[in-house]
């Protein structure tokens, strides 16, 4: 049996649930992902090394570009909550230099700046003393 990659379940607790279902089919299950088919569950064995290791990686990559995703970087929008849109001219971990509109930038605290999942933006409450 060859599952496509995107069909299995995200995590490894549903994947072990999804397995354990199609166990019961006694065979051998794979996954295919990047044109290549790679051995999952060896029927009479379990699961094979190489598989989980492959579903591992999959997982880590997604991780990793999630993570890079969050990072606040050159370009980004960054509402200044009731006030205005910047956009970050640069930014490392502790400062974010932001320049409005009309040319004005802000140097604002890193920790001050947070990913609004809900509205897919950088937020940042403008007060006064967080900007200079």
């Amino acid at each position: 049996m060859v599952l496509p990659v995107h069909l299995l379940p995200f995590s490894l607790a549903a994947l072990n649930l999804r397995l354990n279902a199609l166990i019961a089919f006694r065979t051998d299950i794979f996954v295919l992902g990047n044109n290549e088919t790679v051995l999952l569950w060896k029927h009479g064995a379990g699961y094979d090394a190489n598989g989980l290791d492959y579903i591992i990686s999959l997982r880590r990559k997604h991780y990793i570009r999630q993570q890079q995703e969050r990072m606040l970087k050159m370009g980004d929008r960054v509402a200044l909550v009731g006030h205005a849109i910047a956009v970050v001219q640069q930014a490392d971990d502790e400062v974010a230099v932001v320049v409005l509109g009309n040319g004005v930038s802000l140097q604002i605290a890193r920790k001050n700046i947070v990913l609004n999942t809900r509205n897919m933006r950088w937020e940042c409450e403008a007060k006064s003393e967080l900007v200079s």
